[in-house]
């Protein structure tokens, strides 16, 4: 039998194994803490980042110019290839990921202490159901739309539904229902004339509820919404300048009359949550604004036999509103360069070549060669001429290849026969071409 001195020589050996191991661990999770990034330990709290681009996603420098409803909300990708779990803004998926994670501790928490019963609180649900109203009223209406642009419909209220009853109306409920608004924003915008009305009138209602209830329930203020001028913001709102992003644009409305409004803004407490951009009037005509303003309703107007001339359509009406943006305070020569991009626009609708008859537009191709009449009126006061085609001659030597370019189309009638004008062609001042005439011509 070991005596006590042993004993104690085998207990001190044995604590001073036992120390180094429990120092090479502390050692070891030291390692790991410091190795570590601290954006890789999940939190509940918004990075500096996320903070600032849930306050407004677009800065000052962003152009007004028409993009397509992806480039507004950030992250929308196409509807085909949107997997059902993603979100179409880096807002509501933030929103959604933490809500998640607050869910998941709740569920983790203490099971004897009994939740706190929250009233019964729907926030902006109501209203928000009320988006599918859209969709019935363009199927109702037989309007031709594009399918991905209301793909943020469903999304949206559902991610909003997913938040706690008191979320709903805090300031993650707010941040979404302010993309809604956005989101409506850029459908009254894209979808304009008296042809897409019974949209601009639900969209116009939609919003001013929405609207009503971040003030009623939130105290967030929307802007502009009954103000019809730049005056009348500069009374609601702490510093105009760092409050609106405006554009100003050709019009026979009074000068800084609001024209179009491509995204709401909105202040809380004073401060300013959301920039808003809007259009506003120049109080003066250009010529080929007015005729560009016409033909946007004329193609509005357009009743389309298929979904391929829908598609030709919608991106006619989302070319003429960008031109009309860019008109303002250029020069002459510019403004016929997009009067004549308007006339190319315009002529491949009035003879839209590949589609078949019950494809064709219907309704108003009649007043659309009207107004292609008046554009190359335009172009010649301008000191443009036009390059003559014989339709119904042979395509020959005599055709200048500066002058003319040919696309051979499957025919009955005798090879070499000009079918028809595809894009009309123009030479300057000078005799010189500006844009190649491109004509059909009969291939076996």
């Amino acid at each position: 039998m070991a005596s006590v001195e042993e004993l104690l020589k085998e207990i001190q050996q044995l604590l001073e194994t036992l120390s180094g191991r429990f120092s090479d661990l502390a050692d070891s999770i030291s390692e790991f803490r410091e190795s570590t990034p601290a954006g890789d330990v999940e939190s509940l709290e918004y990075p500096p980042e996320e903070e600032s681009e849930s306050v407004d996603s677009m800065d000052d420098t962003q152009s007004l110019e028409p993009p397509p409803l992806e480039e507004m909300f950030e992250d929308i990708q196409e509807a085909a290839g949107t997997d059902s779990g993603e979100y179409k803004t880096s807002e509501m998926k933030a929103v959604s990921q933490e809500t998640k994670k607050e869910n998941m501790e709740e569920s983790l928490a203490v099971k004897e202490k009994q939740p706190e019963v929250l009233p019964d609180v729907e926030g902006a649900l109501p209203i928000l159901s009320k988006l599918a109203r859209l969709q019935e009223i363009m199927e109702k209406k037989g309007l031709e739309v594009s399918a991905k642009d209301f793909a943020f419909i469903p999304k949206s209220t559902e991610v909003y539904a997913s938040l706690s009853e008191e979320d709903r109306i805090g300031s993650k409920g707010a941040r979404i229902v302010l993309d809604c608004i956005n989101f409506l924003d850029t459908i009254s915008y894209k979808y304009i004339g008296e042809y897409y009305a019974p949209l601009q009138n639900a969209v116009a209602a939609l919003v001013r509820s929405l609207a009503e209830f971040l003030q009623s329930e939130m105290g967030y203020r929307v802007f502009p919404l009954g103000e019809t001028s730049r005056a009348e913001i500069e009374q609601g709102v702490p510093d105009y300048t760092a409050a609106v992003q405006e554009k100003k644009s050709y019009s026979s409305a009074p000068a800084d009359a609001i024209l179009a409004i491509r995204r709401r803004g909105a202040t809380l407490n004073n401060d300013i949550v959301r920039k808003a951009q809007i259009l506003v009037s120049s109080g003066e005509r250009s010529e080929v604004d007015e005729i560009l303003e016409t033909a946007t309703g004329a193609v509005a107007s357009l009743k389309a036999g298929s979904e391929r001339a829908a598609e030709m359509k919608l991106k006619a009406i989302g070319s003429l509103t960008e031109w009309r943006e860019k008109l303002y305070g250029t020069t002459g020569d510019h403004a016929l360069t997009v009067a004549r991009y308007a006339l190319n626009l315009l002529h491949t609708l009035e003879n839209p070549r590949g589609l078949k008859s019950g494809e064709v537009f219907s309704g108003q191709t009649q007043r659309l060669k009207k107004i292609n009449g008046r554009i190359i009126s335009i172009l010649k006061d301008g000191g443009l001429s036009e390059i003559l085609v014989s339709v119904g001659g042979t395509f020959d030597e005599s055709y200048d290849p500066s002058k003319y370019e040919r696309k051979k189309v499957s025919s009955d009638k005798p090879e070499g026969t000009i079918l028809g004008l595809l894009r009309r062609g123009f030479l300057d001042r000078n005799g010189i071409p500006i844009q190649k005439a491109v004509v059909a011509v009969s291939s076996k």
